[in-house]
């Protein structure tokens, strides 16, 4: 790796560093998770408001990217210019998600794999979840190309706070 390589990751280190200490405040809770595109761009986050942010680089910081809702009992999509998140799927066999997290797409086949903490508590109640050794979590599976969802594990206990 070349100095100046090695500078410019230095300085978007220190930069995403200064950024993500400008998202802590009294109306700011998160970041979780930073993640980035296809093309390497962001990273995004998402915040407990359900804002999604995308870093801009030095001079912006992080912006708004897309709105999604703070207590999300789907899986959403959202489109490459940001914007407003549509849901996609609610459900699986009948059993509404309680809490979908820890999401992340395999990108050859554009798979969703995510985990649903709970089918019989929302977000709201994930002290409540935890507190009582809830295990009705699950390991989904989306493929966008049926539009289908699959369970691939069940029974888990804390499908979201361990995983994430």
């Amino acid at each position: 790796m070349t100095m100046e390589r090695i500078e410019m990751r230095r300085q978007m280190h220190y930069h995403m560093h200064i950024s993500l200490d400008l998202l802590e405040g009294p109306n700011v809770t998160g970041p979780e998770a930073l993640a980035f595109d296809r093309l390497g761009r962001g990273p995004y986050t998402g915040i407990a408001d359900g804002r999604v942010l995308k870093y801009g680089g030095p001079s912006f910081g992080f912006t708004h990217f897309a709105y999604t809702t703070p207590t999300c009992e789907w899986l959403l999509v959202v489109g490459y210019g940001g914007g407003f998140a549509t849901p996609i799927v609610t459900t699986e066999e009948g059993v509404p998600f309680g809490f979908p997290n820890s999401l992340d797409v395999e990108q050859m086949t554009g798979k969703v794999y995510f985990t649903d903490a709970s089918s019989l508590y929302r977000i709201r109640e994930i002290p409540v979840a935890v507190a009582s050794s809830n295990a009705t979590g699950r390991l989904l599976e989306y493929d966008p190309r049926t539009r289908r969802v699959t369970v691939l594990m069940r029974g888990l206990s804390g499908g979201s706070w361990d995983c994430g």
